[in-house]
């Protein structure tokens, strides 16, 4: 806390307990690059970092979010499963424009603030992406929350902006069928889950568009 100003921020601590090799170290280093670039209301924001490379130790000083993570918030407040979607598609559509992948997209790493705001954290995993970005074995291991896409089933796999639109896709699934909700974007959600990545959506840049279509559909004109 910040008693000058009255502020709570959150600090995210890179020392590990174990002999970690170096290439940990350079996931947290790849993190502050990330989060450095990012300029979002639904990503959680960076205000300064410490790195002493020779001790392997750093730390990340950031935006304090009061609040609970995607699946409790939806689970207390299903109504708002359709404001956080759109919100999360917003966020991810601006990941995409900077060619961003999360890759570790799960309940935890989505918080949603007590004033209904998203916020995607840990970018641990996150990577700059091409449309043939090769998956390493610690992704492709990581414990995924539902089964992995064709793409990454390959003798050579893939991890892209889809593959990230398959597992957003299916942690909404889950949490939509968890809490039995009434989901106005079914459709949408259905094509961001297929197996198959030429079968979804082309980028979250479209489905942006859907939803930005649907609210001025909705929007009645005045003379």
């Amino acid at each position: 806390k910040d008693e000058e100003i009255d502020t709570l921020y959150a600090c995210k601590k890179y020392a590990p307990a174990f002999d970690a090799s170096t290439k940990y170290f350079e996931k947290f280093k790849g993190e502050i690059k990330i989060l450095n670039e990012m300029l979002n209301e639904n990503i959680v924001r960076i205000y300064n970092s410490y790195i002493f490379p020779k001790q392997q130790v750093g730390y990340i000083i950031m935006e304090y979010v009061d609040g609970n993570d995607v699946w409790e918030y939806i689970s207390i407040k299903p109504n708002e499963i359709n404001s956080v979607f759109e919100q999360l598609i917003s966020a991810f559509s601006y990941l995409e424009q900077k060619n961003i992948c999360h890759r570790d997209i799960r309940a935890k790493n989505i918080l949603v603030n007590s004033k209904g705001i998203v916020k995607i954290i840990d970018f641990g995993f996150g990577k700059e992406f091409t449309l043939d970005s090769a998956v390493s074995d610690s992704t492709k291991c990581n414990n995924w929350i539902c089964e992995l896409p064709d793409e990454m089933l390959v003798s050579e796999p893939k991890y892209n902006n889809l593959t990230d639109m398959y597992f957003l896709g299916n942690l909404i699934n889950q949490i939509i069928i968890d809490n039995e909700i009434t989901f106005k974007y079914k459709k949408i959600l259905e094509k961001m889950i297929k197996k198959n990545p030429t079968e979804r959506y082309k980028s979250f840049e479209e489905i942006y568009k859907i939803l930005n279509e649907r609210h001025i559909s909705d929007l009645v004109i005045v003379t």
